[in-house]
């Protein structure tokens, strides 16, 4: 194995930071026309911005639920990758996820 569990793990975070906004566009436009309405309705940006003011986190998580919407992040990396990228505390991470 070339990358130790812990190394495969900070290459997965560094390559979900390097997809371009034209990359994560042609995977969206993939997606079933029922998760693309999901991802842009006024709903999921309402519960997006709840979840910041409630918790008093950084607006990038939007950011990081679009990476696990389109598949680019898988859902059972997505409270650890909020703890290490976003720093957010493990309790407040729990909560969020």
């Amino acid at each position: 194995m070339i990358f130790s569990n812990k190394s495969l793990k900070q290459v997965k975070k560094t390559m979900i930071k390097k997809y371009s906004q034209e990359h994560l566009l042609k995977l969206f436009r993939k997606l079933p026309q029922e998760l693309k309405e999901m991802i842009l309705s006024e709903e999921t940006a309402d519960n997006a911005y709840n979840i910041r003011q409630r918790y008093n986190i950084d607006s990038e998580i939007a950011q990081y639920i679009g990476f696990v919407l389109v598949g680019v992040l898988p859902p059972d990396e997505f409270q650890e990758t909020l703890e290490k990228e976003l720093g957010i505390k493990l309790e407040i991470a729990k909560k969020v996820d």
